[in-house]
């Protein structure tokens, strides 16, 4: 006879249960037994006290042992009368009803006074009676809420004020509006008066006769730095034929599928700058914006060496640097960020337009932190001049209407997909958003380039579904038990919808064809869309361990065969996408290049690596393990540079894939990366603009400053006493 198992700690561990609480109850009462609730016996009982029900014991005694079998439950459920069988039935019915009273009202006695107490207030019509009171439909008429709007006053072009329903600006409008009809027609009650008007000195006796002059205040103006701080920051710009370089560089790689400006409008920015134009305060906002685009330029500014093929240098079995030009786009980070005060105090289109390129310069270096910020400010400073609802006046143009249109719905796509992605709260929801999707005007289509309006519009359309996902997968987490079929199917609609959606888009877009101008932006708005299927596959892969293990749950048949397939089905779909990812990503690396800077290039490789490796933990298939090893390759490439949030959420990625590893036993734990030699980058023909701006990078590290670059631009923007060389002393000072 084999000796007894000896009890686990964790069985020995388990918290002493009193010994009134283990004896079982004799009887039960009704409540209890229709709820499945364990009952101690007493009259009442301690559950129907806490739930204020009223506790009642049946007269009929109840069988000490019931049928163990399923097949004896249905003999007895059978040969039961019809009356027994139409109990039963209303018992189950009304076990049901609580259940969604619960679900929906929470956590509230269901004795039945508070239940009538309840569906009183619930009752409508003429003369019911309410909690308050009384109420008369009379006292109801003549309303005038729906005389409540938002209000959007028109400042300047680029400035507005906007003012919500049930504002305390709205109701003095109200009050102005009530006087004038009362007062004289032909003359309004008030008028306003400019900031820097002299103050009105009405007399008393005039004042009640005449109009009331009021301070019109819209904007923190006094606040405002001197002009020079603007000067001071105009002191990082390189040579013209630089700067020129630098946004292209801008506009071919960096804005892809969103729009944060428009190329005609920087380019005559740029020539105003060049032309000797001097900036004050009030055009902080825009020289900011011109200053991020040069630094996000600088960022990409290695793709125009075409693709590299050569994977990180191994030395000492550790991942060195590649060389990579200076960083001066730290140095165009700084002299920008000087401008943030006067930015916000000015909060215009142009503020907004400026933190959206902060915003898209930091996504790469702190996603959840830096970059996020930078993004709740231009939607807090888009909600100031009204850009999230529907202009209806008359004082813009339809160019400018678009600029706002378009503005915001990149600072609404931007800020929801990093909130739902790093796990950050939203500035707005939804259901306060009215303003128009963007459209596809000619003034927006003033060069040769292809149009990059249609990605631009299901960019945002996949936004708003990966916000519908995000909702259903909310819900499905935090509702009751019993509903989580409901919710489950909730979360499969909006997928097969979005599933459905992508089928529509042309050919191009669904598979990115690399001869193709928008090849680039194809790629990327199919890895956003692959996103989006990483994102609602992923919280389903894990198994609850104490149920049982992963091979066995795959082994084990199922009781509902079309759950188990539809949670497979996200889960597939999501690995799917994950080798979809990898495969793109490699496509695009040996045709146009990886950029470093890309937020969707790493972010997407980055899902693609974890979901892979999640499911490594449940099998492990050839082509896994192949599509894991390409992506760590594709990573590690992307995190080479002095970008340490790469780097260090790639060291995460690194550790987990050698845990693996030692997990199954595949390798002796080394990421099996040999040392490769770099090859030199092949040049295209924009190699004289990269060498230009290279060799003007240099001179942050102290070299010579040649002749060809002493241009004419240092002795504009250095202020009086300035020479060229302090000048290129503060420049080294703002470099790394």
């Amino acid at each position: 006879m084999p000796p007894p198992r000896p009890r686990s700690s964790r069985r020995q561990n388990r918290p002493r249960v009193a010994e009134d609480a283990r004896l079982r109850a004799k009887r039960a009462c009704v409540g209890c037994r229709r709820l499945k609730e364990k009952c101690d016996g007493h009259e009442p009982c301690s559950r129907c006290l806490r739930c204020g029900r009223d506790c009642q014991f049946s007269t009929i005694a109840v069988a000490a042992s019931a049928p163990s079998s399923s097949r004896a439950t249905a003999a007895a459920a059978a040969a039961a009368p019809p009356s027994k069988v139409g109990d039963a039935n209303e018992t189950e019915r009304v076990q049901c009803l609580e259940r969604l009273v619960t679900h929906f009202l929470g956590d509230i006695p269901l004795d039945v006074n508070n239940l009538r107490r309840i569906t009183e207030r619930l009752k409508t019509g003429p003369g019911s009676n309410n909690a308050t009171g009384y109420i008369d439909w009379e006292d109801l008429e003549g309303l005038t809420l729906e005389d409540e709007s938002f209000t959007v006053k028109t400042l300047s072009p680029g400035t507005a004020h906007y003012s919500g329903e049930f504002s305390h600006w709205n109701f003095s409008q109200r009050i102005r509006q009530q006087l004038d009809q009362r007062l004289d027609h032909n003359q309004s009650a008030i008028q306003w008066q400019g900031l820097n008007e002299p103050p009105a000195s009405v007399p008393v006796n005039d004042s009640m006769r005449g109009t009331m002059k009021v301070l019109e205040y819209w904007r923190a103006t006094q606040l405002q730095s001197p002009n020079s701080h603007v000067m001071d920051a105009l002191n990082c710009l390189p040579p013209r034929r630089v700067a020129e370089f630098l946004a292209h560089i801008y506009f071919q790689f960096a804005q892809v599928n969103c729009f944060f400006v428009e190329e005609g409008w920087l380019r005559e920015k740029l020539a105003a700058l060049y032309e000797g134009s001097n900036p004050t305060s009030a055009d902080s906002a825009w020289v900011c914006a011109v200053i991020m685009v040069l630094g996000i330029g600088t960022q990409f500014a290695h793709m125009a060496t075409g693709p590299s093929k050569s994977p990180p240098i191994i030395k000492n079995g550790k991942d060195s640097e590649l060389v990579s030009e200076p960083d001066v786009s730290l140095t165009f980070y700084q002299m920008a960020a000087r401008l943030i005060p006067d930015i916000i105090a000015i909060a215009s289109l142009d503020s907004v337009q400026a933190c959206l390129l902060l915003a898209h310069y930091s996504l790469p270096l702190d996603t959840q932190g830096l970059a996020y910020t930078y993004l709740g400010l231009a939607v807090k400073m888009a909600i100031q001049n009204g850009m999230h609802r529907r202009y209806t006046g008359n004082d813009l143009d339809a160019s400018t209407v678009e600029n706002r249109n378009r503005l915001w719905w990149t600072a609404y796509t931007m800020e929801k997909r990093v909130s739902i992605l790093h796990g950050r709260p939203a500035s707005i929801t939804s259901t306060e958003i009215d303003v128009q999707l963007p459209r596809d005007l000619p003034e927006f289509r003033q060069y040769e380039d292809p149009s990059k309006f249609p990605n631009m519009s299901a960019m945002i359309y996949m936004t708003q579904r990966l916000g519908d996902i995000s909702t259903a997968v909310t819900l499905l987490r935090r509702c009751p038990k019993a509903l989580q079929p409901t919710y489950f199917e909730r979360v499969l609609d909006v997928c097969q919808k979005l599933k459905t959606w992508w089928l529509t888009l042309p050919p191009d877009v669904q598979t990115p064809n690399p001869i193709s101008p928008l090849f680039r932006s194809n790629s990327h708005l199919k890895l956003c869309f692959h996103i989006n299927d990483i994102f609602v596959g992923r919280p389903f892969i894990f198994h609850d361990s104490k149920q049982a293990s992963p091979r066995a749950m795959r082994d084990q048949p199922s009781a509902n065969p079309g759950r188990s397939s539809s949670r497979a089905s996200l889960v597939s779909g999501a690995v799917a996408a994950a080798f979809e990812v990898i495969e793109l990503l490699g496509s695009l690396q040996d045709t146009i290049g990886l950029a470093r800077a890309s937020y969707t290039e790493f972010s997407s490789c980055r899902a693609a690596l974890l979901v892979m490796l999640a499911q490594s933990l449940n099998e492990r298939t050839e082509r896994l393990g192949a599509m894991i090893e390409m992506g760590m390759r594709i990573i590690k490439s992307m995190a080479a540079g002095s970008n340490v949030s790469a780097r260090s959420e790639t060291s995460v990625i690194i550790a987990l894939e050698l845990a693996v590893r030692r997990l199954y036993k595949d390798g002796d734990g080394n990421p099996g990366v040999a040392s490769v030699s770099v090859n030199e980058d092949t040049v295209d023909n924009q190699r004289s603009g990269y060498e230009r701006f290279k060799e003007w990078a240099s001179l942050c590290k102290g070299a010579t400053l040649p002749p060809s670059a002493r241009s004419p631009i240092y002795r504009s923007f250095t202020p009086a006493g300035f020479t060229q060389y302090q000048f290129m002393a503060a420049i080294r000072g703002g470099c790394p």
